[in-house]
């Protein structure tokens, strides 16, 4: 085979190499652990995101500095990781999880063929120590920066908001929001992926951290990804980091979907249990009564009559100008709300000390 082939061969290796690597550290990175219980199975499982993430990048750093063999069985040695991740932990895509393992593999084998066959180096050899050290800091450097372009590119998507299927809040923990971080925004700068009467709407944004609440602390000026944001408006925030392990360092905040984020004027409810905070001994029972008017923003119907059934009788609560009705001190047990002016309810729900749920009704 033509030297040139050879060399043109390895550098695509190596290309791919660094892809894989990048993938690693964006997608396995931080995965989100909460469903797994402590104990063994959590240790694997941050054993296999920490082999996923730094074996890759070091695999691949090896490659560029021609320790071939070296990165080959780096390579090889987390191929077993993801047919088990896959068959274990199907609860995203396992089909991903199988393919980066077969490219794992192929890239494994290759530059184990490459060693044999002794194949020409990638840089001149020997390097000094300085170099090599550069190299490393280079390849960090650019892992950071395809990271962070892949993580705008992915925010900048349309959003498929309209496949969601969100359940309505009923009933709160103890942490009652339980994203990374609480805050309110101003929108300065969205992406124009939608042209509206009032301005721009798009899926990303810049904003201005107005009032923060709880959670990490981050800069005064934050990107806002997977939602839908109107250019000019103030928002409520219930956000949580990237799950990348680069960029849940950066100043981005991740919306989602069926989360408590709404614009400000809509986030009455969501402040007024923020600020006060759950209860210490009783129940508590909050809601919201709003009119849902075709083509126009909700409108909140004050003097609107609730009436609260459980373990003590009914109680009738009546909403004030925010369409809000708030009922605290209550024995532990089973309570049902119920909106008088239309009969409706939301059937019933079984309250402990210390919990608060959440009756709201909407009137078309």
């Amino acid at each position: 085979m033509p030297l040139l082939i050879k060399k043109i061969l390895n550098w695509i290796m190596v290309a791919v190499s660094g892809l894989i690597a990048v993938f690693g550290v964006a997608r396995f990175g931080s995965v989100s652990i909460d469903v797994f219980p402590p104990g063994i199975e959590r240790v694997g499982f941050l054993l296999g995101v920490a082999l996923v993430t730094f074996v890759p990048l070091l695999a691949f750093v090896l490659a560029l500095l021609n320790r071939r063999r070296l990165s080959a069985l780096l390579f090889l040695l987390v191929v077993p990781i993801f047919p088990w991740w896959a068959v274990s932990h199907s609860y995203d895509f396992p089909e991903h999880h199988i393919a980066v393992g077969v490219c794992l593999g192929v890239v494994g084998l290759y530059w184990l063929f490459a060693s044999w066959r002794d194949w020409p180096a990638m840089l001149p050899s020997p390097l000094s120590l300085r170099r090599r050290i550069g190299v490393f800091c280079l390849v960090v450097f650019l892992v950071g920066a395809l990271d962070l372009v892949a993580t705008f590119i992915l925010a900048a998507r349309p959003f498929p908001s309209s496949s969601w299927v969100c359940a309505g809040p009923s009933e709160f923990p103890r942490s009652t929001f339980g994203h990374d971080a609480i805050f309110t925004a101003h929108a300065i700068r969205v992406g124009h992926q939608l042209r509206t009467s009032d301005g721009w709407l798009g899926y990303w944004a810049l904003a201005t951290v107005q009032e923060r609440y709880r959670g990490w602390h981050f800069p005064r000026i934050v990107l806002l990804t997977e939602g839908i944001i109107r250019s000019g408006h103030d928002y409520f925030v219930d956000a949580r980091r990237p799950k990348g392990l680069l960029t849940r360092f950066l100043p981005i905040m991740e919306i989602e979907n069926c989360t408590r984020t709404s614009e400000l004027a809509d986030a009455g409810l969501a402040l007024r249990l923020l600020r006060s905070g759950l209860p210490e001994n009783g129940a508590r029972i909050i809601g919201q009564v709003r009119r849902v008017v075709f083509d126009t923003r909700p409108l909140w119907v004050q003097g609107a009559t609730v009436a609260i059934t459980g373990p003590i009788g009914t109680i009738i609560a009546v909403t004030d100008r925010e369409g809000i009705y708030d009922i605290g001190g209550l024995p532990p047990g089973r309570y049902r709300a119920q909106l008088q002016e239309r009969g409706d309810d939301n059937g019933w729900t079984d309250l402990a000390p210390g919990q608060v749920a959440e009756f709201s009704f909407a009137l078309h």
